[in-house]
């Protein structure tokens, strides 16, 4: 069942920087599911041609892109760890202003540009982090304003990660209408 809360969502346009424009969030009503528990448990191994990327000896797979509903996509990401010493994942998704909360999802366009959604009580709708064991893989996961009803390709921006490049969003099930 579905709980009804207050989300933050945040769109900016982009102009050359990365930072959100804070003058762009907006307070909307909207339910979202509630957050799933995130374990070390093995996840599924990506489809062909999903975008791969390393940093700081892990190796970051997207494992599905979803519409949760219209308005709202979740990012499903596995972290692995192919080496002989637990990895904090904290210390490679990080950025001065953040981590896995501070992502974004750009339009192929380029022209608009989605942040980590948050609820009522201003916690991030995304995984927390914690360590990866030896030869181990966390899924991840980050939710994202939806930013069109159709489908669309654009770039996961996740800090300390290169960007993911081409990824596809589902289009949204039921009416259409147009942001």
């Amino acid at each position: 069942a579905r709980s009804s809360s207050s989300v933050r969502i945040a769109r900016s346009r982009v102009s050359g920087s990365s930072d959100p424009n804070p003058s762009s969030t907006n307070r909307v009503s909207r339910r979202i599911p509630p957050a799933r528990e995130v374990t070390t448990s093995p996840a599924p191994a990506p489809a062909a041609g999903r975008p791969v990327v390393t940093a700081g000896g892990l190796t970051f797979e997207l494992v599905r892109v979803q519409r949760l509903d219209k308005d709202l996509v979740q990012v499903d990401l596995v972290a692995v760890n192919p080496g002989n010493a637990p990895v904090e994942l904290g210390s490679v998704v990080s950025s001065p202003a953040g981590g896995l909360d501070q992502s974004a999802f750009t339009h192929s366009s380029g022209d608009v540009r989605s942040f980590v959604l948050h609820d009522e009580r201003g916690a991030p709708q995304c995984s927390s982090l914690g360590p990866v064991p030896p030869g181990g893989r966390s899924p991840l996961f980050v939710r994202f304003a939806a930013l069109s009803d159709g489908e669309y390709q654009g770039t996961i921006e996740v800090p300390g990660l290169p960007p993911m490049a081409g990824v596809a969003v589902p289009a949204a099930a039921g009416p259409r209408y147009s942001l």
